[in-house]
Protein backbone atom coordinates (compact mmCIF):
# COMPACT_ATOMS: atom_id res chain seq x y z
CA UNK A 1 0.00 0.00 0.00
CA UNK A 2 1.10 3.25 -1.04
CA UNK A 3 2.37 5.43 2.23
CA UNK A 4 -0.69 8.33 1.35
CA UNK A 5 -2.84 5.72 0.85
CA UNK A 6 -2.04 3.95 4.24
CA UNK A 7 -2.12 7.29 5.90
CA UNK A 8 -5.58 8.25 4.14
CA UNK A 9 -7.11 4.67 5.03
CA UNK A 10 -5.74 5.45 9.30
CA UNK A 11 -7.34 8.02 9.23
CA UNK A 12 -10.87 7.43 8.02
CA UNK A 13 -10.68 4.06 10.28
CA UNK A 14 -10.06 6.28 13.16
CA UNK A 15 -12.64 8.71 12.18
CA UNK A 16 -15.47 5.72 11.48
CA UNK A 17 -14.54 4.40 15.15
CA UNK A 18 -15.04 7.69 16.48
CA UNK A 19 -18.16 8.14 14.75
CA UNK A 20 -19.33 5.17 16.61
CA UNK A 21 -18.39 6.04 19.86
CA UNK A 22 -19.37 9.63 19.53
CA UNK A 23 -23.34 9.16 20.52
CA UNK A 24 -24.69 12.71 21.45
CA UNK A 25 -23.20 15.66 19.80
CA UNK A 26 -24.53 16.00 16.96
CA UNK A 27 -22.52 18.92 15.89
CA UNK A 28 -19.31 16.44 16.22
CA UNK A 29 -20.91 13.93 14.36
CA UNK A 30 -21.90 16.22 11.62
CA UNK A 31 -17.98 17.34 11.29
CA UNK A 32 -17.01 14.02 11.22
CA UNK A 33 -18.98 12.89 8.32
CA UNK A 34 -18.10 15.54 6.43
CA UNK A 35 -14.62 14.89 7.09
CA UNK A 36 -15.22 11.37 6.18
CA UNK A 37 -16.30 12.35 2.65
CA UNK A 38 -13.43 14.41 2.30
CA UNK A 39 -11.38 11.61 2.76
CA UNK A 40 -12.98 8.88 0.51
CA UNK A 41 -12.59 11.60 -2.10
CA UNK A 42 -8.79 11.69 -1.11
CA UNK A 43 -9.06 7.90 -0.91
CA UNK A 44 -10.65 7.58 -4.37
CA UNK A 45 -7.80 10.49 -5.71
CA UNK A 46 -5.39 8.10 -4.38
CA UNK A 47 -6.53 5.19 -6.18
CA UNK A 48 -6.86 6.69 -9.32
CA UNK A 49 -3.08 7.28 -8.98
CA UNK A 50 -2.69 3.65 -8.14
CA UNK A 51 -3.79 2.38 -11.00
CA UNK A 52 -2.29 4.59 -13.40
CA UNK A 53 0.96 3.21 -11.81
CA UNK A 54 -0.41 -0.61 -11.79
CA UNK A 55 -0.76 -0.07 -15.55
CA UNK A 56 2.85 1.48 -16.04
CA UNK A 57 4.02 -1.58 -13.91
CA UNK A 58 1.84 -4.25 -16.35
CA UNK A 59 3.01 -2.29 -19.23
CA UNK A 60 6.81 -2.68 -17.89
CA UNK A 61 6.49 -6.50 -17.36
CA UNK A 62 4.95 -7.22 -20.85
CA UNK A 63 7.95 -5.75 -22.41
CA UNK A 64 10.22 -7.57 -20.08
CA UNK A 65 8.74 -10.71 -21.09
CA UNK A 66 8.80 -9.94 -24.57
CA UNK A 67 12.76 -8.94 -23.97
CA UNK A 68 13.12 -12.67 -22.16
CA UNK A 69 11.38 -14.55 -25.12
CA UNK A 70 13.82 -12.24 -27.45
CA UNK A 71 17.13 -13.10 -25.68
CA UNK A 72 16.22 -16.28 -25.17
CA UNK A 73 15.83 -17.27 -28.95
CA UNK A 74 19.07 -15.44 -29.07
CA UNK A 75 20.39 -17.87 -26.60
CA UNK A 76 19.15 -20.75 -28.15
CA UNK A 77 20.35 -19.54 -31.43
CA UNK A 78 23.98 -19.09 -30.19
CA UNK A 79 24.05 -22.72 -28.55
CA UNK A 80 22.75 -23.83 -31.88
CA UNK A 81 25.76 -22.21 -33.81
CA UNK A 82 27.99 -23.61 -31.54
CA UNK A 83 26.63 -27.20 -31.46
CA UNK A 84 26.69 -27.39 -34.99
CA UNK A 85 30.33 -26.13 -35.65
CA UNK A 86 31.49 -28.76 -32.89
CA UNK A 87 29.68 -31.07 -34.45
CA UNK A 88 31.31 -30.19 -37.89
CA UNK A 89 34.41 -30.53 -36.88
CA UNK A 90 34.59 -33.94 -35.12
CA UNK A 91 32.60 -35.39 -38.67
CA UNK A 92 35.74 -33.58 -40.24
CA UNK A 93 38.48 -35.89 -37.75
CA UNK A 94 36.41 -39.08 -38.05
CA UNK A 95 36.94 -38.22 -42.00
CA UNK A 96 40.62 -37.80 -41.24
CA UNK A 97 40.65 -40.81 -38.99
CA UNK A 98 41.97 -38.61 -36.03
CA UNK A 99 40.98 -38.62 -32.43
CA UNK A 100 43.12 -36.13 -31.99
CA UNK A 101 45.70 -33.65 -33.05
CA UNK A 102 47.24 -30.46 -31.84
CA UNK A 103 47.90 -26.92 -33.45
CA UNK A 104 49.62 -24.21 -32.46
CA UNK A 105 46.99 -22.62 -30.13
CA UNK A 106 44.63 -26.13 -29.80
CA UNK A 107 44.95 -29.29 -29.02
CA UNK A 108 41.59 -31.43 -29.72
CA UNK A 109 40.47 -34.83 -29.28
CA UNK A 110 37.18 -36.88 -29.30
CA UNK A 111 36.22 -38.34 -26.02
CA UNK A 112 33.71 -40.66 -24.51
CA UNK A 113 31.41 -38.44 -22.17
CA UNK A 114 31.51 -39.11 -18.34
CA UNK A 115 28.79 -40.28 -15.89
CA UNK A 116 26.42 -43.35 -16.39
CA UNK A 117 25.81 -45.49 -19.71
CA UNK A 118 22.79 -44.49 -20.93
CA UNK A 119 19.80 -46.58 -21.29
CA UNK A 120 17.67 -46.55 -24.06
CA UNK A 121 13.71 -48.08 -23.76
CA UNK A 122 12.80 -50.34 -26.70
CA UNK A 123 9.59 -50.86 -25.19
CA UNK A 124 6.69 -49.28 -23.19
CA UNK A 125 7.54 -48.18 -19.93
CA UNK A 126 4.12 -50.44 -18.78
CA UNK A 127 5.52 -53.49 -20.54
CA UNK A 128 8.81 -53.72 -18.54
CA UNK A 129 9.25 -56.46 -15.79
CA UNK A 130 7.52 -55.32 -12.39
CA UNK A 131 10.67 -54.86 -10.57
CA UNK A 132 11.93 -51.94 -13.42
CA UNK A 133 8.89 -49.72 -13.10
CA UNK A 134 7.68 -46.59 -10.74
CA UNK A 135 4.08 -46.22 -9.86
CA UNK A 136 3.43 -43.18 -8.30
CA UNK A 137 -0.03 -41.74 -6.95
CA UNK A 138 -1.51 -38.19 -7.16
CA UNK A 139 -4.59 -36.90 -6.40
CA UNK A 140 -7.22 -36.20 -8.81
CA UNK A 141 -8.08 -32.57 -7.63
CA UNK A 142 -10.97 -32.01 -10.20
CA UNK A 143 -12.61 -35.02 -9.11
CA UNK A 144 -12.37 -34.36 -5.88
CA UNK A 145 -13.38 -30.97 -5.97
CA UNK A 146 -16.58 -32.07 -7.44
CA UNK A 147 -17.14 -34.71 -4.89
CA UNK A 148 -16.57 -32.35 -1.99
CA UNK A 149 -19.07 -29.64 -4.00
CA UNK A 150 -21.73 -32.07 -4.55
CA UNK A 151 -21.86 -33.09 -0.47
CA UNK A 152 -21.96 -29.97 0.69
CA UNK A 153 -23.45 -31.22 4.02
CA UNK A 154 -20.85 -33.67 4.59
CA UNK A 155 -17.78 -33.88 6.52
CA UNK A 156 -14.98 -35.70 5.33
CA UNK A 157 -11.39 -36.23 6.85
CA UNK A 158 -9.65 -36.03 3.95
CA UNK A 159 -10.15 -33.00 2.20
CA UNK A 160 -11.99 -29.94 2.42
CA UNK A 161 -12.88 -27.05 0.17
CA UNK A 162 -10.73 -23.78 0.77
CA UNK A 163 -11.82 -20.04 -0.15
CA UNK A 164 -10.93 -18.51 -3.06
CA UNK A 165 -8.20 -15.68 -3.32
CA UNK A 166 -9.52 -12.28 -3.73
CA UNK A 167 -7.94 -9.67 -6.47
CA UNK A 168 -8.72 -6.10 -7.18
CA UNK A 169 -10.30 -5.40 -10.58
CA UNK A 170 -9.56 -2.16 -12.30
CA UNK A 171 -11.15 -1.28 -15.53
Amino acid sequence: MSELMFELTGKYKYLLETLEEESDDETVKEVIKDTLELLEGDIEAEADSIASIKRKLDADEEMLKKEEQRIKAKRESIVRNRQKLVESLMEAMRAMHKEKFKTTYNSFGIRKAGGNVPVILDCAPEKLPDRFQKISIEADIPAIREHLSGNPDAEFTWAHLGERSEYLSIR
